[in-house]
């Protein structure tokens, strides 16, 4: 049985002004004549050179390759850091302001903008905000297949969350006259519909997809968008979540898309790592125990190295055999895809934006599990490259060394007496 849809219009990821389904692909960021590989076999040079961290406003726009586009780092925030509300709001903020300018000057003045010192300024008023009742369900969806490699499909509220809180006998904070007392007759202000909407899916405390913003805050936008549907009113939740996307979300992202393999990789050249270490201990015990010559020992000098290599490799999340073929294996919910899911109609608004944007079908959630041997995926982003290069001098450096001391160590060991 599908569930409930809502209506909530213009609530996505996607900006349905520069990301179209025919315009998805993610473009390279690179200052002219820079080329990725011109460094890559020369050590020296990456370490006395540290590539430049992305920003966040590259990857909004869309300026960034594979597997750091926006729809990736969309499916990050929904699979992984389950925070996509700062971004499903911050981008509904972006789309709305642009809607709001291509209004004419009669309609704009139908709602007064928020005071010059920020919604906040009535502060000490005590907002009494609507408690509204709504089951939740442990029911999670996903945009269709190709959500994640087209950053221009926008995953709305409706595809990843519930139905929206039941709606009173009156309309939210809508009526004749605001609540607030200002007189100002809010049935004929623009957007009111979609705004009482966007209160209760972001400001509602409680609500599943509520904005993690202070609470003063979010009392001081309830009451101001009682009686007005101005851009201004919501100008700081919008700044709030894109500081917590720039400070907390991305530098987990940029990690997240430096590591080439999945767990079960990784514990895989854990265990790899451990047996060439145990070979290594053992060849130079036997060789110590029968009163060999010392030379005998540096037998165990490549496991010794390939076992560090592997420890070390599988703690920074880098597969050599991987990182060889510029590639990284399928994150869950791409595997997601090859599964059987159970489709959900979506609603078709003509001449909306939600038109543009929203998916036809979406998918209910059912991750994939990695393998250790899993399929995999081209890297196109520059600076991962960059990134992986350094990793892997840095980790063959660190293995190199430690192998020579540790063997440096059991060559000074004298051989066991015979009796």
């Amino acid at each position: 049985m599908s569930a409930p849809v809502a209506d909530l219009e213009h609530v996505g990821f996607g900006d349905s002004t520069t990301t179209s389904p025919a315009n998805t692909k993610s473009r390279s960021f690179l200052p002219p004549g820079v080329n990725p590989f011109e460094n890559a076999g020369n050590p020296l040079e990456l370490f006395r050179r540290k590539p430049e961290l992305p920003r966040l406003e590259q990857l909004l726009d869309n300026t960034r390759c594979s597997p750091m586009s926006c729809g990736d780092f969309e499916a990050y925030l929904v699979h992984k850091e389950h925070s996509a509300e700062n971004l499903m709001f911050y981008n509904w903020f972006r789309d709305y302001e642009k809607r709001w300018d291509k209004l004419s000057a009669e309609e704009q003045a139908r709602s007064p903008p928020a005071p010059e010192g920020g919604v906040e300024e009535k502060r000490g008023s005590r907002i009494a905000v609507p408690q509204l009742t709504r089951k939740r369900t442990s029911q999670t969806l996903v945009p269709p297949s190709s959500a994640h490699d087209r950053p221009g499909t926008a995953l709305t509220a409706s595809d990843a969350y519930p139905s929206p809180p039941t709606t009173p006998s009156r309309p939210l904070l809508a009526g004749a006259q605001a609540a607030s007392g200002t007189g100002i007759d809010t049935r004929f202000q623009p957007f009111r519909s979609e705004i009482d909407k966007v209160i209760a899916y972001f400001f509602t405390p409680g609500g599943e997809i509520e904005l993690n913003i202070p609470s003063s805050l979010r009392r001081a936008i309830v009451s101001h968008a009682r009686g007005s549907t101005h851009p201004t009113i919501f100008a700081e939740a919008s700044e709030c979540c894109y500081d917590m996307m720039r400070t907390s979300s991305l530098p987990g992202f940029l990690k997240f898309a430096t590591v080439n393999v999945g767990p079960k990789k990784i514990w895989w050249h854990y265990g790899v790592g451990t047996v060439n270490s145990i070979i290594s201990f053992v060849i130079n015990l036997v060789c110590i125990l029968l009163g060999l010559a010392r030379g005998y020992r540096c037998i165990a000098i490549p496991f010794t190295l390939f076992g560090i290599m592997e420890i070390y490799g599988a703690w920074k999340g880098l597969c050599f055999q991987v990182y060889g073929r510029r590639a990284r294996q399928l994150y869950p919910w791409e595997l997601a895809e090859d599964h059987e899911a159970t489709p959900l109609s979506m609603p078709q608004r003509s001449g909306s934006v939600t038109s543009a944007v929203l998916p036809s079908a979406a998918r209910r959630l059912s991750l994939g599990k990695q393998a250790i041997f899993e399929r995999e995926k081209t890297i196109d982003e520059p600076w991962v490259w960059n990134i992986q290069n350094r990793v892997y001098w840095k980790i063959t450096f660190v293995a190199f060394i430690a192998a020579c001391v540790v063997e440096a160590v059991w060559l000074s060991v004298p051989n066991a007496r015979r009796r």
